[in-house]
């Protein structure tokens, strides 16, 4: 455990567990610091030992899956731990500690994927997800500029830059807009570019 020592504009800590005497408080996180400061007496932990902690905890799990998925049953077949499983994605024989629990029990030969390729995977359509979204966005930007070239009514650019602006907003944030009104009447009097735009067309229309 750690705990302060001195006090002042350079505080400085005692670590029990790693032995290293007075450290500055920028070898703690924000969180232990403020924790410190909260309580005189409270127990705190540098950076480098907190990593080495949750290094450990991803090992003691990983292992403690490994033996779970060992004795697991797949189609009446205990799995052993040095057993090897063909992954469907990349063809390789692998032991069980690669696969996932869910993975072998689960999907099975033929479907199961590793945990590699199982990330790889999610980072592809994390990819692709984001190539859609530039791409809408570019459709909306042409359409929007194409409007406002060709003299298209107000009503109808209004509409398009809406639609440009939550195309990018969606790029940037990563969520989908919110649509303020669902009737072309209150979408006009709550606000929205849309609402306004197809309110003053069919307006114009009626005059």
């Amino acid at each position: 455990m750690c705990m302060s020592v001195t006090a002042g504009p350079e505080e400085r800590y005692i670590y029990n567990v790693c032995r290293q005497k007075r450290l500055p408080a920028s070898a703690f996180s924000k969180k232990m610091v403020e924790k410190r400061r909260k309580e005189l007496n409270a127990p705190v932990k540098c950076k480098e030992c907190v990593e080495k902690e949750a290094i450990s905890e991803r090992e003691a799990a990983a292992k403690k899956r490994e033996a779970q998925t060992a004795s697991a049953s797949t189609t009446g077949t205990e799995l052993a731990a040095d057993e090897l499983h063909e992954c469907s994605a990349c063809k390789q024989q692998l032991p069980v500690s690669k696969f996932s629990r869910a993975q072998l029990t689960q999907k099975g030969p033929g479907k199961q994927r590793c945990a590699a390729c199982l990330n790889a995977s999610d980072q592809s359509e994390r990819a692709l997800v984001e190539e859609k979204k530039q791409a809408a966005l570019k459709e909306a930007q042409q359409n929007y500029k194409r409007l406002v070239a060709t003299g298209a009514p107000i009503a109808e650019q209004l509409a398009a830059a809406s639609l440009e602006a939550a195309a990018e907003a969606e790029l940037v944030t990563g969520l989908k807009p919110v649509r303020l009104g669902s009737g072309r009447g209150r979408g006009g009097r709550r606000g929205g570019y849309a609402g306004r735009g197809r309110g003053t067309g069919k307006g114009a229309k009626g005059a």
